[in-house]
């Protein structure tokens, strides 16, 4: 949480002078009558009555501040409150199998990418820096009784890639970077402007629709099999864990259409 900006109360400040006659002088002391000395008192009495009203209202007004500063603290606080932290395992697998009931309509709420699989980075440069990575997941999976699925959903994947200017030397220019992204890994959406050091700023974006159904097959171990009705589709094996609500699985075969990425979804009510 940002540190909030507090406004501090005016301070009021009261210089008095006090000025003395010279001691040189020899004129006769005189001293004021009593009416002048009561009327003196009244007045410093008025005066202290206000100074002290002053602050006063100063203090109330920096309560006042702090009391707004408490609020905001506590607005916050409950909006960070409401923010569900992020439940997907780039690294899920077999440890984490733990099987469970996967009948019902669940929804896709995170997918996230082993960057141990993003071999197309390393094969274009392996001193290469990755930042700003961004994974948005949605759509559907429908899971019924008689082991059948239907499953429809878009992953995107985006990141930008830091190439320093060795590996770029090494191809020749930034469009070698960008073909031998795209020859490793065909489905990347890959560019790579210079940065004007002699390296390239890339920005590597993947994105996947997938819309299959047909039979599913799961064991008490955490191994699930997605068989497409359509032949030409790869059937999928996978690693999966189903518990309170909520479904992880990752591919563990590269025939998986989901290899190397987990995704987890939430069971519809």
């Amino acid at each position: 949480m940002k540190p909030l900006l507090r406004i501090v109360s005016p301070i009021f400040f009261c210089i008095f002078f006090a000025c003395a006659e010279d001691s040189s002088e020899t004129d006769p002391q005189t001293y004021p009558d009593a009416s002048t000395i009561e009327d003196a008192n009244m007045q410093n009495n008025s005066d202290a009555k206000t100074a002290d009203q002053g602050v006063a209202e100063a203090m109330d007004a920096g309560d006042a501040f702090d009391a707004g500063d408490d609020a905001m603290d506590a607005g916050m606080s409950s909006h960070d409150a409401s923010i569900t932290p992020s439940l997907c395992n780039p690294s899920f697998s077999e440890a984490q199998a733990c099987g469970g009931d996967i009948v019902g309509i669940w929804t896709y709420s995170e997918g996230c990418i082993d960057r141990a699989s993003l071999g197309m980075v390393s094969a274009a440069c392996q001193t290469a820096t990755l930042s700003n990575e961004l994974q948005v997941t949605t759509g559907t999976l429908t899971v019924t009784a008689n082991q059948n699925y239907t499953r429809e959903f878009t992953d995107l994947f985006t990141v930008d890639i830091s190439v320093p200017s060795a590996c770029v030397s090494f191809v020749g220019s930034c469009t070698g970077i960008e073909d031998t992204i795209r020859f490793v890994e065909p489905r990347a959406d890959i560019d790579c402007p210079s940065n004007g050091r002699g390296g390239c700023d890339c920005k590597l974006e993947i994105k996947k629709n997938v819309e299959d159904f047909g039979t599913v097959v799961t064991s008490t171990t955490g191994e699930m099999r997605l068989i497409p009705d359509d032949s030409s589709m790869e059937a999928g094996d996978y690693y999966f864990c189903s518990e309170q609500g909520i479904l992880q699985y990752k591919g563990f075969t590269t025939t998986s259409e989901d290899h190397s990425v987990t995704y987890v979804l939430n069971l519809n009510p």
